[in-house]
């Protein structure tokens, strides 16, 4: 018997080869090279897509286009997607797989592309926009062209002339130079205002046009304003005798003396302009107070001449002529002002000008002047003689300088004395100490002054001491009464005892009443003391409305209704310029926009090999195609065409049936022999056949194939002699 084993078992995996299939672009399909081709496959595996190991899309003319790593990964449905421009040129496309077995799969296309028509670029140098000249000149005419598809030297450049909007005249035509530059002269050009224009015209039939205007000034056209100068003497606008070259400067927002500079007065040369010169832009001060006087502008030295020489609206000031503290002296032996208007009268003898309290004069007729060290001249009964000689003057506090028992002496050491107000200098026990603090002294009739509490005098005289329940007796707006009504006198916290709206109840909870400074007693979110929240509509800490400019730019938040788009940051709001930070620096919704204050030019890099045309972009990145730093590529859709030194390789045309990959114009071929074979008959008696080695129809062109020989035979008495086939090498002339 054969018995069944169930040991057996089946290890491995079937494998299966991947499919693949090119959806679009469709077989034979066409494109420009400035067209972007989408390319789209669907890949199959039956062991599933994690056994795609490898996935490649080329082509024959521009090689890898994308792979597995580089964005072209099959999704979930096995389809794998790529957008590229190709070169120009009849393009094999291939999408490609392998699994992780090495089982591969492939399928392919052909794709035709073209170039694509641009239209050419122009522009002009020379002459500059408003230029004038006088007749008879010979206009120089600067210009460049370009264009991506063609040479510049292929292009056409025509330069012509128009009046008033009338038709063009020509000047003349031309070719661009291999580096585009488009010259030319208009001679004798008419008197009057015209349009020079250029126009650069492509082989599609493409043309740009560029145009400046310019002016051809009549020299007889005189002196229309009679000033005696005329245009061509530099007379900015001969229709105002006022204004002419040399003529004085006023401030009136014109440039009167035709230097193109506006509201520059400055008549006594001091280089401080007139200050009235409000509309002068310039690096020259707008403080000169008097334009005739040279010494008299902002920051002068003042002198003793009656003239404001510094501009402070001061006449002599910070000298010792003059009273700087307004007390109507100064201290030297003449006076010639003073700060003070009211002074009708300035006298010497000042003993101190930066202090108005101290003057020679005795205002009060003591006999002393505050020079003299009177503490008060406005006051007789102050002064520092010690009248009755107690020691004390009235200026050092004698309250009574004629009395010698009144004076600053403590005699029961009680800590008063009697000019303090001691009623009895002989008993400590009677003195102005307020032991218990209640603002009343046993001389003054304090009932008990060691109780705070118990006071019979109504020091706030507000009807109630405190012996009458006054809670404080220092404040007369706290009294037991309840005025308003509202249930709470000012003594029991009642802040405002005419209002009953205003009390010491916390309606809303938050911990503060409107005694407390609540500003909104029925809102809780609302307190002295609370973080305020921006935009909200609640003063949350009651310091006076809802926070709307936070960063404090002076533009409120667009969050309630302004204009700052970011009112965080007080760099960004409307009026800022925008720059190259990633912030909307001016709330005009665009970040970074093209043309900011410190943009990049980036230059039009198709075939992306760092070198540009003369299209650009100024912006704070590159941006697509507008990528390199130059305008120095002499073909752009070749990225081994660019300006660059050495390199041993050579290629076919570049693309547009030049070879001249490093930009200097000039071809080089891989075999530059010149010579040419030669072979006849020759020795004695024509016995032998001479010959010279080289090309046998001249030296090859670029992309062109000929043949060199190095030798020659002949048959004795039956032919001529003929090249010698295995002498004979087929060179294919490349170039780079």
């Amino acid at each position: 018997m054969v018995a069944c084993s169930q040991d057996t078992k089946i290890s491995g995996k079937l494998e299966s080869a991947p499919q693949v299939t090119i959806q679009s672009p469709d077989d034979e399909s066409t494109y420009n090279n400035a067209q972007v081709v989408e390319l789209q496959g669907v890949v199959a595996d039956g062991n599933g897509l994690d056994d795609i190991e490898v996935l490649t899309w080329s082509s024959d003319l521009d090689g890898v286009l994308a792979d597995i790593e580089g964005g072209a990964e099959p999704d979930e449905e096995g389809l794998t997607r790529h957008s590229t421009t190709l070169s120009v040129g009849t393009h094999v496309i291939t999408l490609a797989v392998e699994d992780i077995d090495g089982l591969s799969a492939e399928d392919s296309i052909s794709v035709t592309v073209t170039e694509a028509a641009t239209a050419p670029f122009a522009e002009i140098l020379v002459p500059s926009a408003f230029d004038r000249y006088e007749p008879g000149s010979a206009i120089s005419l600067v210009g460049g062209a370009s264009d991506p598809n063609q040479a510049p030297d292929t292009l056409l450049a025509v330069w012509m002339w128009s009046t008033d909007g009338g038709a063009l005249t020509e000047i003349s035509a031309t070719n661009p130079t291999l580096t585009g530059s488009v010259t030319g002269t208009w001679a004798d050009a008419p008197i009057g205002e015209h349009s020079i224009h250029l126009m650069i015209t492509d082989i599609d039939g493409q043309t740009t046009e560029a145009a400046v205007l310019i002016e051809v000034i009549d020299p007889n056209a005189g002196d229309a304003d009679g000033d005696g100068v005329t245009v061509l003497a530099g007379d900015c606008d001969d229709n105002n005798a006022d204004i002419y070259p040399g003529a004085d400067e006023a401030c009136n927002g014109i440039d009167d003396d035709c230097n193109k500079v506006i509201d520059d007065k400055d008549l006594d040369s001091d280089n401080h302009i007139d200050e009235a010169c409000d509309q002068y832009v310039g690096v020259l001060p707008i403080d000169d107070c008097d334009d005739s006087d040279a010494t008299t502008y902002a920051g002068a030295q003042e002198q003793a001449d009656g003239v404001d020489n510094d501009c402070n609206g001061v006449i002599d000031d910070g000298l010792s002529s003059f009273d700087d503290d307004g007390d109507c002296y100064c201290t030297a032996a003449y006076c010639v002002g003073s700060i003070n208007p009211a002074c009708v009268q300035v006298l010497p003898g000042d003993c101190d000008d930066d202090d108005a309290s101290l003057t020679p004069a005795d205002l009060d007729g003591d006999g002393v002047s505050t020079c003299d060290g009177d503490c008060d001249d406005g006051d007789a009964t102050l002064e520092n003689l010690d009248l009755d000689k107690d020691g004390d003057s009235t200026c050092q506090g004698d309250c009574d300088d004629n009395d010698p028992f009144l004076n600053l002496l403590d005699g029961d050491s009680d800590g008063y004395t009697t000019c303090e107000g001691d009623c009895n200098d002989a008993n400590v026990s009677l003195n102005l100490n307020d032991l218990d603090g209640d603002g009343a002294t046993t001389c003054t009739g304090d009932c008990n002054d060691n109780d705070a509490s118990l006071n019979a005098s109504d020091d706030d005289s507000d009807g109630y001491t405190t012996c009458e329940l006054d809670c404080d007796d220092n404040d007369s707006s706290l009294t037991p009464a309840d005025v308003d009504g509202d249930g709470a006198s000012s003594c029991e916290g009642d802040c405002d005892d005419s209002n009953a709206a205003v009390e010491n109840l916390d309606d809303d909870g938050d911990g503060v009443s409107t005694c407390d400074g609540d500003c909104d007693d029925n809102q809780p979110n609302a307190y002295p003391g609370n973080t305020e929240v921006p935009y909200n509509g609640i003063d949350d800490d009651c310091v006076g409305g809802d926070e709307r400019d936070v960063d404090n730019d002076g533009f409120e938040s667009t969050a309630v209704g302004g204009t700052d788009c970011d009112d965080s940051d007080s760099s960004v709001n409307p009026t800022r310029l925008e720059l190259c930070n990633g912030k909307d620096d001016d709330c005009n919704d665009g970040v970074d926009e093209d043309n900011t204050i410190d943009c990049t030019d980036y230059y039009y890099d198709f075939d992306n090999d760092g070198y540009g045309t003369g299209l650009s972009i100024c912006a704070c990145e590159a941006d697509g195609n507008y990528r390199a730093l130059n305008d120095d590529d002499c073909y752009d859709f070749n990225d081994d065409a660019y300006p660059h030194t050495g390199g041993s390789y050579y290629f076919d045309h570049r693309g547009d049936g030049s070879w001249d990959y490093n930009c200097d114009f000039l071809e080089t071929k891989i075999d530059n022999r010149t010579a040419s074979w030669d072979c006849d008959l020759c020795g004695f008696l024509n016995t032998d056949c001479c010959w010279d080695s080289g090309w046998e129809s001249g030296t090859p062109d670029c992309g062109e194939v000929g043949d060199y020989n190095t030798g020659c035979y002949w048959i004795p008495t039956v032919g001529p002699c003929e090249p010698n086939q295995s002498s004979r090498t087929s060179v294919s002339q490349t170039c780079r």
